[in-house]
């Protein structure tokens, strides 16, 4: 009995460790990132339109690098979608996974107090000894079954993969293309 109790608690232990909530409040985090970089592309997007709408020297290079980040904060906005859903789903399973582990942690403690029960009432002999071995089968079973809900819920977890990143807009730091066009003209 002790090395199925052991084990059984160890994965029950293990499952109850995932903490749902940070999961969860993780995907939430990653989603506000993926609606402000929504937004920022968005008005990106509008201030490009505006200067390309205006007369003057740069103002089409400003928009096409404007619609460039623009493009690049909704890139970087989906990405941040794809992690918050997998954080997400992996904080559901978790959520289920602790739910599971609690039912199977009452079950377990059924079958100790059942064979307890039988035990002191039942003369020393064969009745004890079948006793003892009903409530161990019981008690593998369940270590099976949290050990099942254990390796589902690492499956879950490995999914949670992040994303490709977009590529950074041409023309970053360091290049001189607006000051070279505002010294030229």
């Amino acid at each position: 009995m002790a090395g199925a109790e052991q084990a059984f608690y160890k994965s029950i232990n293990d499952i109850m460790s995932a903490r749902y909530f940070h999961m969860r409040a993780a995907a939430g985090a990653w989603m506000a990132l993926a609606r402000a970089a929504g937004a920022e592309s968005g008005a990106l997007s509008g201030s490009a339109s505006e200067a390309e709408s205006q007369e003057g020297l740069g103002l089409l290079e400003l928009a096409d690098r404007m619609n460039a980040v623009s493009g690049w904060a909704e890139g970087a906005g989906a990405v941040a979608q794809q992690i918050a859903d997998q954080l997400s789903r992996a904080g559901e399973r978790s959520a289920q996974a602790t739910e599971r582990a609690v039912e199977l942690d009452v079950e377990f403690s059924e079958v100790n107090a059942w064979e307890q029960q039988r035990i002191d009432v039942i003369d020393v002999g064969m009745g004890v000894i079948r006793t003892n071995e009903v409530a161990d089968d019981r008690r593998d079973a369940l270590r099976r079954q949290a050990e099942a809900v254990l390796d589902a819920l690492g499956d879950e977890f490995a999914r949670v993969i992040g994303a490709e990143p977009p590529p950074a807009p041409e023309g970053g730091a360091g290049d001189n293309t607006f000051s070279a066009a505002a010294s030229n003209g």
